[in-house]
């Protein structure tokens, strides 16, 4: 072979990495029937980056190859936020909360023609064989509510539920045509 999918059939590759950090961390001032907790909480902090050098496939007994494709995607969501429970029987406690979020989103995907000369080629990605491009961006922040409760129902069990809106980002799609179709 030239180097290129000399395995038949499906290949399944895995990576991964570790970020270390502290991803929730909380100031808690406890009250008699009463608290009060600053906090900040990393909800996403993603990133990936991928290159496809086609795939190949039978189709209808003919072989054919997809599009050769670079992409990048990075996802981050990040609240800071107050938040006060009180307890209003020995029973019931209820607590509410506001947060301020941040949150961002940017992907870009490149998709290349196949090398006409050279069918199994290993993808090169050259600029003239640009066929589409697509970007997909998304940057939003503002506060949002949470609230909840805890009804003790015995000494052994609790009932609890808890409301929290969720951020809102709207998302910026951009398709680009290349030269290669144009």
């Amino acid at each position: 072979g030239s180097g290129v999918d000399t395995v038949s059939g499906l290949r399944i590759g895995v990576s991964s990495s570790e970020k270390t950090d502290i991803p929730f961390s909380a100031l808690v001032y406890p009250g008699e029937r009463w608290s009060v907790a600053l906090y900040r909480h990393t909800w996403a902090d993603f990133k990936l980056t991928s290159q496809i050098d086609g795939l190949f496939a039978v189709d209808n007994g003919e072989l054919v190859r997809s599009e050769d494709v670079l992409s990048r995607s990075r996802v981050t969501v990040i609240n800071s936020g107050v938040a006060g429970a009180y307890e209003v029987t020995d029973r019931l406690s209820l607590g509410l909360g506001v947060v301020y979020y941040e949150g961002e989103m940017d992907s870009f995907s490149a998709e290349f023609a196949l090398d006409e000369e050279d069918f199994f080629a290993r993808a090169s990605f050259p600029p003239e064989l640009l066929d589409t491009t697509y970007s997909h961006q998304a940057k939003n922040s503002g506060f949002s509510l949470h609230a909840g409760f805890l009804w003790r129902t015995s000494p052994r069990w609790s009932v609890g539920g808890y409301y929290r809106q969720g951020p809102r980002l709207t998302l910026h799609v951009v398709e680009t045509v290349g030269p290669a179709d144009e």
